[in-house]
């Protein structure tokens, strides 16, 4: 009898430190983060974006890693942020034009706002975002980047340099913004899937595709369009956003390592798409002899501008009427934008 109950406790004693040293091991395991991004991985700002990353894992001793998950293998771009909502996936990097009517303070900067530089616009996002203007629409999530790819610019096969030149030309747009701004020029808004923007310009489809100079590479504008008008005129933003409960799960060292450098790393996204501009202007100059980069007539911006004030009336009355701060929100942006040294800082307001 004995020796039976020696043989159970033994048995017993196995058990537990089997589960014991499972435990132990199941508690080193990193912590993977799924980072969803539909662009490729040739975006200007992904090397960047991968350094942070890393830098996190070093920060918290390699306790949290991610794992990228690029170009749309996790579904539709549109969709994105609903996944983190969900926590589908970790960390959403996503467009917000992609999702109308979910950011309805942040899309100020999808409108007709001037920055020649994209560090600069992404400084001032980030200052609005301190004063609260995006508090609501960010509560549910985890803000980890704020950032934007530089100033939209004109490809077209004609060449544009007069306001009125506009007037029926066929463009290309990706937002409810650009399709306003179209109409308010006489001009004709065209929405394509982004897939769909080569064969739409080589084919006549549009006309203009009004994009950022990233446009050269990743849709291989230059190819197909002689003239890139650089209107410095609206941009394209990026957002990365974290689901809040896997926030919660990360070690402090992780919060804290984020907390004290996302800033910063915002910023340096804006900077490494502002620094290959120049390698995009040479590859469309350099792809024939016929290829020129122009910009506008002097006196054509502002006759343009005029055409803007309408859509800023409406922002702002739509917005007001949801309870939300629309007016002071953008008579502080234009204010920090003047503070900047912008000219004319937004296209069609002035407070």
């Amino acid at each position: 009898m004995k020796k039976k109950h020696l043989i159970i406790f033994v048995i017993i004693l196995a058990c537990s430190l089997f589960f014991q040293n499972h435990a132990v091991a199941e508690s080193q395991k990193s912590m993977v983060l799924q980072y969803e991004l539909w662009l490729p991985t040739k975006m200007a700002s992904f090397p960047v974006i991968q350094e942070f990353y890393k830098g996190l894992e070093e920060a918290t001793g390699g306790a949290v890693k991610v794992r990228f998950h690029t170009g749309g293998s996790m579904g539709k771009a549109g969709e994105t942020y609903q996944r983190t909502l969900s926590g589908v996936n970790d960390i959403g990097h996503i467009n917000p034009i992609f999702n109308s009517g979910v950011f309805p303070m942040w899309d100020i900067f999808d409108y007709p706002v001037r920055c020649p530089s994209g560090e600069q616009l992404a400084r001032l996002q980030i200052k609005m975002y301190e004063k609260g203007y995006f508090d609501k629409e960010f509560s549910q999530v985890k803000v980890m980047a704020l950032y934007n790819v530089g100033s939209f610019v004109l490809y077209s096969n004609k060449k544009i340099t007069k306001f009125d030149e506009l007037k029926g030309i066929k463009i290309r747009i990706s937002s409810m913004a650009g399709s306003e701004m179209a109409k308010a020029v006489d001009a004709v808004p065209v929405s394509t899937g982004t897939g769909e923007i080569y064969l739409a310009m080589q084919k006549g489809i549009v006309d203009v595709v009004m994009t950022v100079w990233d446009g050269a590479v990743v849709f291989k504008l230059n190819e197909v369009s002689k003239y890139v008008n650089e209107i410095n005129l609206m941009s394209t933003t990026h957002i990365v956003l974290m689901n809040k409960k896997t926030w919660e799960k990360l070690p402090q060292a992780g919060k804290d390592y984020i907390d004290a450098n996302w800033k910063t790393f915002s910023l340096k996204y804006a900077r490494a798409h502002e620094a290959r501009i120049p390698r995009y202007k040479k590859m469309f100059l350099g792809t024939g002899d016929d290829r020129e980069i122009i910009e506008f007539a002097p006196g054509e911006s502002e006759k343009m501008d005029k055409r803007f004030t309408p859509i800023w009336q409406k922002w702002i009355a739509d917005r007001e009427k949801r309870g939300l701060p629309a007016k002071k929100a953008i008579d502080e942006l234009y204010k920090m934008m003047i503070e900047e040294g912008i000219k004319d800082p937004i296209a069609g307001y002035n407070p």
